[in-house]
């Protein structure tokens, strides 16, 4: 054994459970932090993290915690988080028609945690949540390959991906980009040697174009070049400088 993967907070459940309740939040799905910065997928396509927007390495791998699959519902306000009730994987959902009216919709929202496990951003912990249609798909997938992996390997039941998308027209917003979480390798919660990979990917047809905002958290210690903003040009059509380390992107 080897640490590897080394994810934050305890990890109190038994395969067995893993797949009874990976079960039961795969069949919720429509399609807290922690202290852990967000992970996130800017409309321009790029995964960043952390109120800094530090762009995720190209080709760097990310074991994904199994046992940190929480469900629920976030409640958002244009740019404002009103409320969220997420509850872990283990238990149902909570009921949306008990929900408080705050004159904003209740849209379903998931979340897992991620640790990175090669790169520059090794060791850094992030959360992965929220109510895009294309977010809630990939997960969902996510879980129907963990629980196939469960049925021929119980020990083995950590995917380790590498982060990326694909995108499709929509007739009003244009360019859609939605998460792949393309499986590498498998291998234990203590990091031992991985088993065979797969993928993962979203090919749905996403109906929820507009990214859900989210919270920045605080923003990890700064180590790369901040990608400037041309007042004349938006975040997402601004064109990134080349430089020998990774940028900072502007949010979209």
């Amino acid at each position: 054994m080897n640490d590897l993967v080394k994810f934050a907070g305890g990890l109190p459940i038994k395969p067995e459970d893993l797949e009874a309740g990976l079960q039961n939040v795969q069949s919720s799905i429509q399609g807290g932090t922690g202290g852990m910065p967000f992970l996130r997928l800017l409309k321009a396509g790029y995964f960043v993290y952390g109120a800094e927007n530090i762009e995720v390495e190209p080709g760097s791998e990310w074991a994904i915690n199994p046992y940190s699959l929480m469900h629920g519902y976030a409640c958002w306000a244009p740019g404002e988080l009103l409320d969220e009730r997420m509850v872990p994987f283990t238990q149902q959902p909570p009921n949306k028609a008990e929900l408080p009216d705050l004159g904003q919709s209740w849209d379903q929202q998931v979340a897992m945690q991620l640790a990175c496990i090669s790169g520059e951003d090794t060791g850094t912990n992030v959360l992965y949540k929220g109510t895009s249609t294309g977010l809630r798909n990939a997960a969902k997938e996510l879980i129907t390959v963990i629980i196939s992996q469960l049925q021929t390997d119980k020990e083995h039941v950590v995917p380790v991906v590498e982060l990326e998308n694909d995108s499709y027209n929509h007739k009003t917003y244009g360019q859609i980009f939605f998460p792949l979480l393309t499986i590498k390798k498998w291998t234990t919660i203590d990091g031992d040697e991985p088993a065979a990979g797969g993928q993962v990917t979203d090919q749905s047809d996403a109906d929820d174009p507009t990214p859900e905002s989210e919270t920045a958290e605080a923003a990890p210690k700064p180590r790369r070049r901040r990608a400037t903003t041309s007042k004349a040009k938006t975040a997402d059509e601004e064109k990134p400088k080349s430089s020998n380390r990774r940028r900072r992107r502007a949010a979209s």
